[in-house]
């Protein structure tokens, strides 16, 4: 925030991602830097359904955090090859809201979030439809050009380190802790308990909800 204040584009990334996505890392610093070569257009791009395991592999190479179960994938193809992707999950179906769970492209498609969000909303009834940006990586442009209002920042969430990998916080949940750990003492903390055990906490950057309303709605 504070860089941010400054005008400073500030990114985040952990150790993990640039030994084991490097490649995706890379791209994703190329594009904010503004020098990715391939640019693409979506006018000249074919929405397409693309299989199950097509869709999963695309998301494994272009997206940080890969591939993610949804209700509904779009992309765009373009000399027979995916170029970008978006895919929703039904949050409430007796209110038709959804949340927008994963977009990624594999080269610069400009106009691809617009294209494909169109699509969406004209094959399916929604109400509203959520997402979120990470902080560490994005500062939520494309959704304010594509309608969406930001509703909420969350505080930064944490991970475990353990054997240089980062394990979600949910592993570490205290009621487990007897089980997982070889010292464990009833009176402390999760905190304390996981860091008596060397198992310490790194933080990521929170996220950025954003929601864009059916004005059609009643």
């Amino acid at each position: 925030e504070l860089a941010e204040s400054k005008g400073i584009r500030l990114v985040h990334l952990f150790e993990d991602e640039w030994i084991e996505k490097r490649d995706i890392v890379e791209k994703k610093i190329a594009v904010i830097c503004g020098i990715r070569e391939q640019r693409i257009y979506a006018r000249k791009t074919k929405v397409v359904d693309a299989d199950a395991s097509s869709v999963r592999e695309f998301y494994d190479q272009n997206h940080i955090q890969g591939h993610v179960p949804s209700s509904k994938t779009y992309s765009l193809s373009y000399d027979g090859k995916i170029v970008a992707s978006m895919s929703f999950k039904r949050k409430n179906r007796s209110t038709s809201e959804w949340e927008l769970t994963r977009f990624a492209t594999s080269c610069n498609v400009v106009g691809g979030f617009s294209k494909l969000l169109a699509r969406f909303k004209k094959e399916n009834e929604w109400s509203s439809i959520i997402s979120f940006a990470d902080r560490r990586w994005s500062q939520g442009d494309v959704y304010i050009k594509n309608g969406f209002v930001e509703v909420h920042r969350t505080p930064p969430n944490y991970y475990y380190v353990k054997d240089q990998k980062r394990i979600r916080k949910q592993n570490y949940r205290r009621k487990y802790l007897p089980s997982k750990l070889h010292d464990f003492n009833p009176d402390l903390s999760e905190k304390e308990n996981t860091e008596m055990n060397g198992l310490y906490r790194i933080y990521d950057c929170g996220l950025i909800k954003y929601q864009l309303n059916n004005s059609r709605e009643k």
